[in-house]
C-alpha cells in the first residue's frame, strides 16, 4: 500500500517565530499578506508558543549559539522572510470556496493553503519553477475541472498589488473583472464589480499578464 506524504503543517504562531528578528520589507509584506503576527521579543507568548511547538515536533536543533529551523521549518522561515512577489487565488465554486497563496522567495517557492485551527499546509514548489507560471497552470487546471468558477486573483510585490477577477458559467460565459477588491469574506465579487464579456483564451491571457507584472527570476 503507497503512503501519501501529507504536506508540513505550520501554525500561525510558528511561522511567527521563523520570521522573528526579521525586520525587513521582505518578512513585513509577508506577515501582511498571510497573516501572521509579528513577535517583539522574545518574551512574546506568541515567541515561546511557536518555540516549544516547533522544538516539540522536531523542526528546531540546538547550536552553540541557541537553536536553528531545520528541514521544512528552516525553508519555510527563509522563503517568507526574503519573499519579493505573492500572488493569492481565492476560488468559488457551487461547493466550495477556497484561498490559496503563493509565495517565492531568494531560494524557494512554496503554495500555502489555510488548514483547520488556524494552521497552514505548506507545498514546496520544484526548484527554478517561478510562482507566475503556476499560477497559470492552477487557474487553467480549476476551470477545466469546473463548469461554473469564479476565481479573484491578486499580485503584489513590496510595494505595488493588483488583482483579476475571473469566471466562467454556462449563463455567462467568460468574463473578467479589472482591479477589484480582493475578498476577505464571502461576500464577493463585490456587488459594484461589473464584468466585461470575454474568451477563455482571453481570461487566460489576462491572468498571464496580471502575475507577469511582478515576475521574479525563479
Amino acid at each position: 500500500m503507497t503512503k501519501t506524504l501529507e504536506p508540513p503543517r505550520f501554525a500561525r504562531f510558528e511561522l511567527a517565530y521563523l520570521l522573528a528578528g526579521r525586520t525587513d520589507a521582505h518578512a513585513a509584506r509577508s506577515r501582511e499578506i498571510v497573516g501572521i503576527p509579528e513577535v517583539e521579543s522574545s518574551d512574546d507568548l506568541i515567541y515561546q508558543a511557536g518555540l516549544a511547538g516547533l522544538i516539540t515536533r522536531g523542526l528546531l536543533v540546538a547550536d552553540g549559539e541557541g537553536v536553528m529551523p531545520r528541514n521544512e521549518a528552516g525553508l519555510a522561515g527563509l522563503i517568507l522572510g526574503t519573499a519579493s512577489q505573492w500572488i493569492s487565488m481565492a476560488v468559488r465554486t457551487s461547493t466550495l470556496i477556497d484561498v490559496s497563496l503563493l509565495v517565492q522567495g531568494v531560494r524557494g517557492s512554496v503554495l500555502i493553503r489555510q488548514a483547520p485551527g488556524g494552521t497552514f499546509d505548506l507545498v514546496f514548489i520544484k526548484p527554478g519553477e517561478s510562482i507566475a507560471d503556476v499560477a497559470v497552470t492552477l487557474a487553467e487546471k480549476m476551470f477545466a475541472d469546473n463548469a461554473e468558477l469564479a476565481l479573484m486573483v491578486r499580485t503584489a510585490d513590496l510595494e505595488t498589488d493588483a488583482a483579476l477577477f475571473l469566471q466562467h458559467s454556462d449563463a455567462s460565459g467568460w468574463q473578467l473583472g479589472i482591479d477589484p477588491v480582493f475578498p476577505d469574506d464571502e461576500n464577493w465579487p463585490a456587488a459594484d464589480l461589473v464584468p466585461t464579456p470575454s474568451t477563455q483564451q482571453g481570461v487566460i491571457d489576462a491572468l498571464r499578464e496580471l502575475v507577469d507584472r511582478h515576475r521574479i527570476a525563479a
